[in-house]
């Protein structure tokens, strides 16, 4: 027997007859969901097992959720099916943390986890002569006079007068980074 889906097909596999072991991969068609397995084996008997799916209308999100101190991408009063994304941005004087896209799902959810905008300063700049001290390493945020410290990079060296950190200043950013670490060339290096 031909397996048929409503709302759906078959995506591989299709074969005008289907012997026992044949196997065939469904797809639903935009704006459904697919309840039940992917994929269904020919069984001897003439079923296919597992039971051939459904494909049933995907369920709507609701409106973006209201992140603290950020705006969405998203039209005022739009409809959100099943695979549309909204872009979020912070206000002036905050930072975002975490990915900036989420996604209506299949169930009618938006994906997790949320951006989040942070008062303070973003992951510190990553540098070609030094490295973050293992301490910051998983920080995500940093409050306002946060100040991180750096480690030279193998083949560089820690210039004596000048602390390897950066501080997380007043308007969100990071203070400038000076070179404190230098280039060592054959096993010496030069201060200027």
């Amino acid at each position: 027997m031909s397996p048929s889906i409503q709302d759906g097909e078959v995506a591989e596999g299709q074969q005008a007859k289907y012997l026992p072991g044949a196997t065939v991969t469904f797809r639903c068609h935009p704006g459904y969901t697919m309840q039940g397995s992917q994929e269904a084996k020919c069984h001897p008997d003439g079923r296919w097992v597992p039971a051939v799916p459904s494909c049933e209308p995907a369920l709507p999100c609701p409106p973006p959720p209201v992140i603290a101190h950020a705006t969405h991408s998203a039209e005022l009063g739009a409809n959100f099916s099943s695979g549309m994304a909204v872009n979020y941005s912070c206000q002036p004087g905050f930072s975002l943390l975490g990915a900036s896209s989420i996604w209506c799902t299949a169930t009618g959810n938006w994906s997790r986890p949320y951006p989040r905008c942070a008062a303070g300063c973003g992951t510190p700049p990553p540098l070609l002569f030094a490295e973050l001290n293992k301490e910051y390493k998983n920080w995500t945020e940093f409050p306002v006079g946060s100040t991180v410290k750096y480690s030279c990079r193998p083949g560089y060296a820690k210039h004596p007068q000048i602390t390897p950190a950066v501080t997380c200043l007043e308007n969100q950013t990071w203070s400038e980074v000076k070179k404190f670490c230098k280039r060592m060339l054959g096993g010496c290096f030069c201060f200027i």
